[in-house]
């Protein structure tokens, strides 16, 4: 039989073991589309958070999504497209 004090720790326990998964809203993911000083300089103030990651970066112009991808999101696929 269980007591009351035992479904009370069980479930404070349950309820720590929680806070210890990532979940769906505890990392932000990041997709830059236009990578010219404006989207550099605000992908960079994003990056500051530690919760935020890069993964998709976009421009028309290969140089700039090259020098993008290398300096900032190695790990990002890029898009020459928007759409």
């Amino acid at each position: 039989m269980m007591t009351r004090r035992g479904m009370v720790a069980g479930a404070a326990v349950t309820a720590l073991s929680y806070t210890r998964i990532l979940g769906a809203n505890d990392r932000i993911g990041l997709g830059v589309i236009g990578l010219g000083e404006r989207g550099t300089a605000v992908m960079g103030l994003f990056q500051k958070n530690g919760d935020v990651e890069v993964r998709a970066l976009c421009d028309v112009y290969g140089l700039r999504l090259d020098q993008a991808r290398e300096k900032s999101a190695p790990n990002a696929k890029t898009f020459g497209d928007h759409r």
